[in-house]
This record gives C-alpha cells, structure tokens and sequence, in this order.
C-alpha cells in the first residue's frame, strides 16, 4: 500500500507524492494562487546518481498550473526552480559546529531509519534501513492485543503507557509494561547493532533527529554510558534545514537575475 509507494526510489514520480507535495504547499500559504521554487530531501545513494537528481529536479518543474482543492478552498500551483538536498543533511545548519567533527546522523522515521556520516561536514558513508519507528509500534501492539485483547481505540494511550512508564489498564488488568519496555530496547540494540557493523563508531557523535527519536528518546539515553549521543528535539529539523537552503538558494537566484 501506502508505505511501499512512499519508500522506494520511483516515489517520486508517483501521483500520490504528487497529491502530497502540492497539499502541502497549498497549506504553507493563504495565497490562492502561489508561485514557488522549493529544495526536495534526496537519501544520499540518489543524490550521487546525476541522472536521477535530474530527472527529480525535470520533473517537478513541470508542475504548472496545478490545481488542487485543500479544506474547501482551490488553489492553483507554479513550481519555478527546484533544487534538491541531502535528506539528513542537517550540518548545513550546524556548519559552524561540527566543522571540526565527526559526527553519524541517525533519522528515525516512520517507515525508515536513515543513516548518514559526515566527516568535517563532508557526507561519506550511508545506510537506510526498513526499520521506522512504525515497525516498533505495530510490534508493540501486535503483543498487547495478544494478551490483553486491545481494541484500536486503546492504542495511542497503550503506546504512550509503555514509552512513559507509566500504568494502563485493560478490562480490569493492568499491561506488563516491563515486558513491552524490553521489545523497545530489543528494537534499538538492532539499530546500534546496525550502527556498529556499517561504521567505524571512534571520536563519532551519533546525532539521533527524527519523529522516532524524540519518541524514544529516554531509551536512546540508555546507551549514553557506551556512546557520544545527541538527540535533537525539533520534529520539524528537516523541514527547517530545507527552509535555511532554500532562502539561501533562491536569495542568490534573485540577484543573479536583478544583474543580468
């Protein structure tokens, strides 16, 4: 389904990634009718690969006059320039700090954990990995409905129970918070697992940013004892990132185009 379509490499492409991306645009702005340059987040195995950075960037510039209707009101779409970025590729805004560093960045999303190292702010090895925080959440209620037979109106109070230590009962009995805690841990030994055998860990910051890693984040400081750790508790550092470069970006464009 859905998770699939948005993972693989041809998302891109897609008419729903389309759908998405013109919604949000849509609602960034009050503007009825919106002219836009934007910078796209690429993984860094296709940010390497020339050919398809461009066929990215061809494709998004063909996004003219699109009409899309979001919450009752129809907007029409101009995308102009379009550049793309690393995903992960947060230093960019940290560049004055980690210039000196060595530093592993580590996203964990919904679908994907997303693995990037930066040597002196230079991207070197990579790694993505089917292991997004959604994996955790559907193993963690998969065993709750098993023993305590949850109904889906318990999950997201079961889910912050577990994550926050803290009581849940169902139909009179309360949940083995202890037992679901270990699956937690048993999911981010995978991941440090993971992290050990793709990189060489030694004078390396292990930088944790995404969703999954602010959700976890009092399990992550579990490993502190054993690694150098950061957990950036901005859900939206990406987005930020990208909204930093493209100002940047666009700004230069303009005064090119002022000169010439």
């Amino acid at each position: 389904g859905v998770g699939t379509c948005l993972t693989n490499r041809n998302k891109y492409f897609n008419e729903l990634f389309k759908v998405i991306l013109l919604t949000a645009i849509a609602k960034s702005t009050s503007e009825r009718y919106i002219d836009c340059n934007i910078v796209l987040g690429l993984p860094i195995q296709y940010f390497k690969e020339k050919d398809f950075k461009q066929r990215v960037i061809d494709t998004f510039k063909d996004y003219k006059e699109e009409n899309i209707t979001v919450d009752g009101v129809s907007k029409t779409i101009n995308i102009h320039n379009v550049n793309v970025w690393l995903e992960g590729g947060i230093v960019t805004l940290f560049a004055e700090k980690f210039i000196d560093k060595k530093v592993v960045i580590i996203d964990i999303g919904g679908y994907t954990v997303d693995i990037i190292e930066f040597i002196y702010n230079k991207p070197q090895a990579n790694k993505t990995e089917m292991k997004g925080v959604l994996k955790l959440k559907n193993k963690i209620l998969e065993n709750v409905n098993i023993d305590n037979n949850a109904t889906i109106e318990d999950i997201d109070d079961i889910l912050d129970a577990i994550i926050n230590r803290k009581e849940y009962i169902i139909n009179k009995n309360p949940i083995d918070i202890n037992k679901y805690q270990s699956i937690i841990m048993v999911y981010l030994n995978e991941i440090f697992n993971i992290l050990n055998v793709s990189f060489n860990l030694d004078d390396k910051l292990l930088l944790f940013i995404g969703g999954g890693s602010i959700l976890l984040e009092k399990y992550i400081k579990e490993f502190d004892k054993d690694y150098n750790l950061e957990i950036i508790k901005d859900e939206f550092i990406n987005a930020r990132t990208f909204q930093d470069l493209s100002n940047e970006l666009y700004r230069e464009l303009e005064k090119e185009s002022k000169n010439s």
